[in-house]
């Protein structure tokens, strides 16, 4: 059961505020709104640092990404390196049988 029902719900017209200036005074000149030659270089001068804030980010992120690309293909040809000595060794013709876990050396 709720305090109040559907068809009264428009009883309550409420306006928190007034429409529009009910003194009708102006609040801002003609001249203050008029666009001005200083505002008009420093939107232009705004937008060229938000240009070149944007540029020197993106720059920064793609040195960032491409030292990252440095770093693993140094480490993929470490890897690939190892895997080249692992099968070398693993096809080495020897006169015992290998146990896993011991050491040997291969001598050329």
């Amino acid at each position: 059961m709720s305090l109040i029902s559907y068809k009264d719900v428009n009883k309550f017209d409420v306006k928190l505020v007034e429409n529009g200036n009910s003194q009708n005074f102006q609040l801002n000149s003609n001249a203050a709104l008029a666009p001005k030659h200083e505002d008009l270089t420093a939107l232009a001068v705004s937008i060229q640092n938000g240009d070149s804030h944007i540029v020197s980010c993106a720059h920064g992120k793609l040195l960032q990404i491409a030292n990252q690309i440095k770093r693993l293909q140094q480490e993929a040809q470490g890897v690939l390196e190892k895997a080249n000595q692992d099968q070398e060794l693993s096809h080495a013709a020897c006169n015992f049988e290998k146990v896993p876990g011991k050491v040997y050396h291969l001598y050329k």
